[in-house]
């Protein structure tokens, strides 16, 4: 067990004589076995320095959920526009109805990596693994929106229109976490 945030304790080699148990000498190790009582201070303030490294989150750099999911919303807003936009500009062109939604629903997915990515999550890592990782946690959020808007409406017998922003929900909710914990985390790229 390291005692790492204890002042009383330090990660240095004690070497205690048998005659006098108090009197130390200190021999420099990384072992977080060779522990002893700090003498003096610094050993404290170095023991504590050490301690707050790992364990109290650095404000300034720490990328809190909120304004990520505000944001995150934000994009998914935008892509329903541009996919409606799009989806009614092709009907109009006399393009069939599903043509028409299929390229809309692309458009809006391909806005939604790239400013999410940009935006949302800051993400730098390699575009390839996230855009497959984005393009699967899509798919696979999809599948499970309409899972949960059969259960509601079937099983539940709730009305179309509230089990599907039930739905709806349920998908922002699912693929905002493994968007962010997945496909846009820098540490797994």
């Amino acid at each position: 067990m390291e005692y790492l945030g204890d002042p009383w304790y330090s990660s240095t080699k004690a070497s205690e004589s048998p005659s006098t148990p108090h009197t130390k000498t200190f021999e420099s190790s990384n072992s977080p076995l060779n522990l002893r009582p700090c003498e003096d201070s610094r050993d404290a303030a170095k023991s504590n320095s050490i301690h707050q490294q790992y364990t109290r989150p650095n404000l300034h750099t720490r990328t809190w959920a909120f304004p990520q999911f505000f944001r995150y919303c934000s994009v998914g807003v935008l892509n329903t526009l541009i996919s409606l936009v799009t989806s009614f500009v092709l009907l109009a062109s006399g393009l069939n109805v599903f043509i028409s939604n299929l390229i809309g629903y692309v458009v809006a997915i391909g806005n939604s990596f790239i400013l999410n990515r940009k935006w949302t999550f800051n993400h730098t890592g390699r575009v390839g693994n996230s855009l497959i990782k984005f393009l699967v946690i899509c798919g696979t959020c999809y599948v499970m929106q309409l899972a949960v808007l059969w259960a509601l409406i079937e099983r539940l017998s709730l009305d179309i229109y509230i089990a599907q922003v039930y739905a709806m929900s349920v998908y922002t909710l699912l693929s905002f976490l493994a968007n962010k914990y997945i496909a846009f985390n820098s540490t797994h790229s």
